[in-house]
């Protein structure tokens, strides 16, 4: 039984971590000045901010808590079932905003780091380097 407790608690601690996770992402993301004057203008990247948008979000941040809870007091098999779906549409989303973060960081270091062509070519050679 100790072994099925030990597996409750690391479940839990996942489920946590991801929240964590998530938060620390978005008070990062509001730290940009840009993202500030878009959501107090009431419009990010071209999406309206909608209260149904905003309890959307809400939700979507609430199901790692719920879960973190559910691994704690479910029993084995309903415990595994729940987090393997709940983990798998979890997953599923998590993946995709990260691929989507990650084009937008992409295009954000193309627009921001030197031009190399302009520049001698020691130079050149040493931020390739580099």
């Amino acid at each position: 039984m100790r072994i099925i407790e030990d597996v409750k608690i690391r479940l839990s601690v996942l489920w946590m971590l991801t929240i964590v996770w998530g938060m620390i992402g978005t008070i990062m993301m509001m730290f940009q000045a840009s993202v500030m004057e878009q959501i107090l203008a009431g419009e990010m990247e071209g999406i309206q901010i909608t209260s149904d948008l905003l309890l959307g979000l809400s939700v979507l941040m609430l199901i790692p808590l719920i879960m973190a809870f559910l691994s704690l007091v479910l029993k084995d098999k309903a415990n595994r079932w729940a987090n393997i779906i709940v983990g798998v549409v979890y997953g599923g989303y998590s993946l995709i905003d990260v691929i989507v973060n990650l084009s937008k960081l992409s295009s954000f270091l193309l627009k921001s780091r030197p031009n190399v062509l302009n520049l001698p070519h020691s130079q050149s050679t040493r931020i390739i380097v580099f």
